[in-house]
């Protein structure tokens, strides 16, 4: 998974511990030479880095016994994730309803619980004091101290201040303007993380083995909340300072110019191609995503209609980019064969160049784990260095 770009450098050193515990989540048990290898890092480095986690007790060697069959040779000694060094709790939010994730250390999730938004509980107040009676209620079940929680996340779509960690707005929650993370962070002396839909996707995605080498791409998450778009350029998730870029679905379309977002402005892309905006003009009861020519007319529109204005956002994208791949994925995806026709035709006429761009617009059907997956990456790479030594006493 790419690293975290943001407009405020880290320190070399930290970007390269975030890289070996990254490959170590990645791929499990790691010799140091294999280590060294996969991050582009001298021996000398990883070994820095790596006495350093061990003495943090973050990582751990694992002896693997003789070094050939028959017994001769130094053991081989390879590292791992200590997974019980501490525990996250990650948060995701949709249309209203959330789901805890407690994790431990390497990333594994050990159980997954409903979080305490109810319909009355719009308020900020309301919501962090139900969330912290929530992580409260957690901890005491599994017996973990409040020492051993070294991060919380939070995931969900819109615009979001990840550095003040404050929700601007969310369909997801009808906040606007909420601190959240302040109250968690006080109460639990943690860092906490806000990421966006989009951004977890992305992370996610870019783990993927057919994605994993690529560059720069473009995931556009077409969700029931709206649509949102995640950058990886020059390796790295793209984002501001305060943690929100790529709003693909704020761009405007003239033939939406009288139709209100829910964002409050009029003309937005996702008035006319999202979960909601579907819901709205075609009711509950969605056609067949497989037989897009067993369709009534109405859903035939509709889709030819979300072609046309998918593409023209795409080609903006490629215009002024130029990614290796756009990856068209969420529940709107799952129509791909619907609406790909009149898109593909649309970036013909949108592309500048379209022969010469190269980039591949394609669709990935995706579990609901890997906005859960991408979140903890975010939360992970996000920051425990301040917890790590109190967290292990």
């Amino acid at each position: 998974m790419p690293f975290l770009k943001t407009s405020s450098a880290e320190s070399q050193r930290e970007l390269n511990r975030t890289t070996i515990m990254r490959l170590l989540r990645q791929h499990g048990r790691l010799a140091r030479v294999e280590l060294g290898v996969l991050a582009g890092l001298s021996p000398a480095t990883v070994t820095a880095i790596t006495r350093k986690l061990l003495s943090e007790q973050l990582i751990r060697e694992v002896d693997e016994g003789p070094a050939d069959e028959a017994g001769r040779g130094r053991p081989r000694v390879r590292l791992e994730v200590n997974g019980q060094a501490g525990y996250l709790l990650i948060l995701v939010i949709r249309s209203g309803q959330g789901r805890w994730s407690l994790v431990d250390f390497a990333g594994h999730v050990l159980e997954q619980t409903p979080a305490s938004i109810a319909s009355g509980d719009r308020a900020g107040q309301q919501l962090t004091e139900g969330l912290c009676a929530d992580i409260t209620r957690l901890l005491g079940f599994h017996g973990l101290p409040t020492q051993r929680l070294l991060g919380i996340g939070i995931c969900l779509h819109g615009l979001l201040d990840c550095a003040e960690g404050r929700v601007l707005w969310s369909p997801a929650l009808e906040l606007h303007n909420v601190a959240v993370a302040g109250p968690l962070r006080e109460a639990f002396k943690c860092p906490v993380s806000l990421v966006s839909e989009a951004d977890a996707i992305t992370l996610a995605v870019s783990g993927l083995p057919d994605c994993r080498n690529l560059r720069e791409f473009a995931c556009l998450h077409l969700g029931e909340d709206g649509i949102g778009m995640g950058l990886v350029l020059a390796g790295a998730l793209y984002n501001n300072r305060y943690g929100f870029a790529g709003e693909f679905g704020h761009l405007k379309y003239p033939l939406a110019q009288h139709l209100r977002c829910r964002c409050g402005a009029d003309g937005c892309i996702e008035t006319l191609v999202s979960g909601w905006a579907l819901r709205r003009d075609l009711g509950d009861k969605l056609p067949d995503a497989a037989c897009p020519e067993q369709g009534d007319k109405a859903a035939r529109e509709w889709f030819e209609r979300a072609g046309r204005v998918i593409g023209t956002g795409i080609g903006h994208v490629i215009n002024l980019l130029a990614p290796e791949r756009v990856i068209l994925c969420g529940p709107l995806a799952e129509y791909f064969r619907w609406f790909s026709p009149p898109m593909r035709d649309e970036l013909r006429r949108q592309v500048l160049k379209p022969e010469k761009a190269g980039t591949a617009v394609t669709a990935l059907s995706l579990p609901d784990e890997c906005t859960v997956r991408g979140a903890i990456a975010y939360t992970l790479s996000g920051g425990h260095a301040a917890r790590t030594q109190a967290a292990l006493r």
